[in-house]
């Protein structure tokens, strides 16, 4: 059956009366839906990992912890600051050891 296809005009051989669009209407009809299905994939594959990635912790190498440690050390504040500089230091000695385990460990 001699069929007009609905999206471009053209005359093609339709084998039924559902068929409404020529081979190449179809076909790139079927790339687009495909490409619009990747990259919502990959968009929402991009979020679940930016997701993960925010609730992980933040690792910081040995000589960051260092810097930071050498500027939140209790010695180098007032009287009064002292609890909370104590606490940023343990913290972050902490962390120091943890960063000096994973590269003795070779996972950085």
């Amino acid at each position: 059956m001699n069929a007009s296809c609905r999206d471009c005009g053209a005359r093609f051989e339709a084998r039924g009366r559902w068929q409404r669009r020529c081979w190449s209407c179809w076909r790139e009809e079927q790339d687009e839906a495909r490409r619009r299905s990747a990259y919502g994939d990959g968009y929402r594959e991009g979020l679940a990992a930016g997701r993960r990635l925010a609730a992980s912790p933040a690792r910081l190498d040995a000589p960051t912890l260092l810097e930071l440690i050498k500027l939140v050390h209790p010695d180098l504040h007032p009287h009064e600051r002292f609890q909370q500089a104590n606490r940023a230091t343990r913290l972050l000695v902490g962390m120091l050891e943890q960063a000096r385990a994973r590269e003795r460990a070779g996972l950085t």
